[in-house]
């Protein structure tokens, strides 16, 4: 079939009585290798147009497979950028992943050239992580379950109802698919193995599974079937071996400042330009001047969009953070010495004004140009009161919102003789306090697993509302443009809408494995920002932050398909 352009190239191997059967193949990503595994659990890598093993039995006159399982193979796999690295998958229990010397024709030298990854039960497929930074990284599947390998000894395990019978990775490596005789396939978060959507349709098992161009999954069944589906996971803005901490919109709503821990070769802080509408690729990053310090919390920017503050901090027993200041443009640390005296500082939110607070609990405020100043005067001065540590103006520029441990103290910035409105009710430490849009609303998340809506004024015919329903400490919380709905964030790893004027749950959003750390709405309440411990920040859009209830139940049965039993499970349980 030369003319076909197809031409057959030389056999590398030949059958026969004493030869093991070829169980699995793969082409290494150059298509220079192949590697084929046997069903005696030999391994033998080929390098095309070359006679002979290039390594295996026969081969730099070894008689024995250097690379060997004590059963068959039943999958393999090189990575997919570095070729030296090869996984296998056999009936032993166990996946491995071997460490090639392709030039000597040899397994390397190396004190440690094999990584054998132990499970209860035949492994069945491997697959690396093409994600950066997780070279040696696997997912296998074994009987009912997907397992997301960082080391030998550390993984996370997604569970399917019966076998697993196929899984692949997403071009990024952020997320994972898995076919199971169940009749579903599963989509999760390769990092965390955090469940992102389960695929119902099939009448029979799902055989293969994996992801096609633009976001979908394709999926094919034993019933016969071919479908695609069609995903909107959340938009992947940074990914980090390190805690990212927070995250905030500039005042255009087109670029993400994020900050977190520092790594090896990460900063502390970065602004990452937001995809146009045609794109789920971010354009560019620009990587901010790092500091002695271990991480960076609570970021904001100014009005003009020119200027960052944020905190760094120390993780060890002093657990001591100061104000930083950076000029976006250059990446440069511009902080004023006068701004080092003081605890925390936050740009006003459509004002051209920062709060600061000191260690012994005095609030100022002051104009933006301060930071240019070598010795300025603020504005307006509150205090001292033991005990708080951080404040917010509203945006119509007349309330001070100061936290207290478990309470705010409301000052009006008109009357600084008159003693604060204490907003009481929470049993834990606040962790932060923001205003609604129009300044009318204030919105608390505590250590207490709840937050918290109070009204500005009260006689306003607006009500107290406490927001209940996650399982560990919050850690942010913030209205959206409108002020009908908050998202909250917390250490149970989820993200959760509310109704701001009713207090019912809207979403519980599982984008995260790891604690969330910041959560923000965009300018239009489409979609929502979210930092957290997992290394990530995402950018993602809630449905049910523009639909209504009614729409939102309509769609349900379309969306989940849920089996007659699941339906019978969950009608139990709302009783």
């Amino acid at each position: 079939m030369k003319g076909a352009g197809i031409e057959q190239h030389p056999s590398l191997a030949s059958g026969g009585a004493d030869k093991a059967a070829i169980t699995a193949l793969a082409f290494s990503s150059d298509d220079e290798y192949l590697a084929s595994g046997e069903l005696d659990g030999a391994v033998t890598i080929w390098k095309l147009g070359t006679a002979g093993p290039w390594i295996g039995a026969g081969s730099n006159g070894s008689k024995e497979p250097p690379i060997k399982h004590d059963a068959a193979i039943r999958d393999i796999a090189f990575h997919p950028t570095y070729s030296e690295l090869l996984a296998t998958a056999s009936d032993d229990k166990t996946a491995s992943v071997w460490k090639l010397d392709l030039a000597g024709r040899q397994l390397e030298l190396a004190p440690k050239n094999k990584w054998t990854l132990k499970h209860d039960r035949p492994v069945i497929g491997a697959r690396f992580w093409p994600r950066k930074g997780a070279a040696g990284q696997l997912m296998t599947f074994s009987d009912k379950r997907v397992f997301f390998w960082q080391n030998e000894e550390q993984h996370e395990e997604r569970r399917h109802d019966d076998w697993v019978l196929d899984g692949n990775m997403s071009d990024d490596g952020e997320f994972a698919v898995s076919a199971s005789n169940d009749g579903t396939a599963r989509v999760s978060y390769a990092r965390s193995g955090t469940p992102l959507a389960v695929l119902r349709g099939h009448r029979n098992s799902v055989t293969r599974a994996l992801f096609g161009p633009e976001g979908k999954v394709i999926t094919a069944g034993s019933d016969g079937d071919l479908r695609v589906w069609r995903l909107q996971p959340p938009l992947l803005l940074a990914s980090s071996e390190k805690w990212l901490l927070s995250a905030a919109f500039d005042p255009t709503g087109k670029r993400v400042a994020l900050c977190g821990e520092k790594g090896a070769d990460s900063p502390h802080c970065s602004i990452v330009d937001l995809p146009d509408g045609s794109s789920r690729q971010s354009s560019s990053q620009v990587d901010l001047k790092s500091l002695n310090g271990d991480a960076v919390y609570w970021i904001s920017w100014s009005p003009d969009g020119r200027l960052l503050l944020g905190h760094v901090s120390t993780l060890d027993i002093y657990q001591e953070h100061k104000p930083v200041l950076w000029d976006v443009g250059s990446g440069d640390v511009i902080s004023p010495e006068w701004l080092k005296e003081w605890r925390v500082a936050t740009f006003c939110v459509g004002r051209n004004e920062l709060v600061t607070v000191r260690s012994d609990g005095i609030i100022a405020v002051w104009d933006a140009a301060a930071l240019r100043e070598t010795n300025p005067q603020p504005k307006w001065v509150f205090g001292p009161t033991p005990g708080r540590w951080w404040a917010e103006m509203s945006p119509d520029g007349r309330w001070i919102a100061a936290i207290e441990n478990d309470k705010v103290a409301l000052i009006d910035i008109g009357k600084p003789k008159s003693a604060p409105r204490m907003l009481e009710g929470h049993r834990g430490d606040i962790k932060t306090v923001k205003f609604s849009r129009d300044s009318r609303q204030i919105v608390t998340a505590s250590a207490d697993r709840t937050a918290r809506v109070w009204p500005v004024n009260p006689g306003a015919g607006q009500r107290e509302l406490e927001l209940a329903g996650h399982g560990a400490a919050l850690s942010s919380a913030a209205f959206n443009h409108d002020g009908r709905q908050v998202v909250t964030g917390s250490a149970d790893h989820t993200i959760r809408v509310w109704d701001a004027q009713q207090g019912r749950e809207l979403a519980v959003l599982r984008w995260h494995g790891d604690s969330i750390n910041e959560v923000q709405f965009d300018r239009d309440g489409q979609h929502i920002l979210s930092a957290s411990d997992d290394g990530t920040v995402k950018l993602g859009r809630c449905d049910a932050c523009n639909q209504t209830i009614e729409q939102l139940r309509e769609r349900a049965p379309e969306e989940a398909k849920l089996t007659e039993d699941e339906l019978a499970e969950i009608k139990a349980e709302s009783r």
